[in-house]
């Protein structure tokens, strides 16, 4: 039986990939089972040098990170050289400075200081949960605050309900935002449609489009609210009505697009009625 060469993992072949990795480790400086790999020659030829005279001594060269003086002559080779770098404390402390090379910004600007901002990363976290649809109870799951804590370990965690809290806060203030932006323009055109959620509780929700102060066409979602049954038109007028009363634009409203649903063509007609 002929058998297939085994395929190296895709994690091993990092060199191939097109992704430049955002950290820059030096090949010298990578670590086998914990030990430290000795100065390539290359390198020794960079952090010594030859002096240009003869001493009293004989030649002589110094280090570039100690200024100790070292053998020069070509024949005693490098071996005395890589058994110095390896002992060096100036190049041992150096070599691990830049070990791990942030790469510099490509935009041009300059490297400023991060601080730690426990408000900043806890609406981050906020933000993250709403737009990725996690439970609330997610922040109290024990490995996501291991692998927060491993990255911040001054991180200060949140219940569930605290978590919810937080939610609906965003939420308010948003929605607050919004009706600001809505209030100034003067006219609102409103799309809305039904349908059924997988665990089969009905939903009416209304988007409103409009034109900024800045000409630019802007599409806001302004209710997402169960619609309970029947389904009549009557029910949906009543539904658009209050939605246009909550956020004060029932006398903005230049359309309203529905489906051909014959349910919804009572609806406007009731809408009309009572706007």
């Amino acid at each position: 039986m002929r058998r297939s060469k085994r395929k190296q993992p895709a994690a091993v072949n990092s060199s191939s990939s097109d992704e430049e990795s955002p950290i820059e480790v030096s090949q010298s400086q990578v670590t086998t089972k914990g030990q430290s790999q000795p100065p390539s020659t290359q390198e020794v030829a960079k952090t010594t040098k030859k002096d240009p005279e003869p001493s009293s001594q004989g030649t002589k060269a110094h280090c570039h990170y100690c200024r100790d003086q070292l053998e020069g002559k070509s024949s005693n080779g490098t071996k005395h050289l890589w058994r110095h770098l390896e002992r060096c404390s100036s190049y041992l402390t150096s070599s691990k400075q830049t070990m791990l090379k942030l790469l510099a910004p490509t935009d041009g600007s300059k490297p400023t200081n991060w601080i730690f901002s426990q408000t900043t990363s806890r609406e981050l976290l906020v933000k993250m949960v709403i737009a990725h649809e996690q439970p609330f109870v997610f922040v109290e799951q024990p490995l996501f605050r291991a692998v927060v804590a491993s990255l911040q370990p001054k991180f200060k965690f949140f219940t569930q309900t605290t978590l919810k809290t937080e939610v609906m806060a965003l939420y308010n203030s948003m929605k607050e935002k919004l009706a600001v932006e809505i209030s100034g323009v003067d006219r609102v055109a409103l799309t809305t449609d039904l349908w059924t959620s997988s665990n089969q509780s009905p939903y009416m929700v209304i988007s409103a489009h409009f034109i900024s102060s800045d000409w630019t066409l802007k599409t806001h979602i302004i209710s997402f609210k169960e619609l309970l049954t029947p389904h009549t038109g009557v029910a949906i007028a009543e539904q658009l009505v209050n939605v246009m009363n909550e956020w004060k634009i029932l006398d903005k409203v230049a359309s309203i697009t529905v489906d051909n649903a014959a349910s919804n063509d009572s609806a406007i007609t009731r809408v009309i009625s009572m706007a």
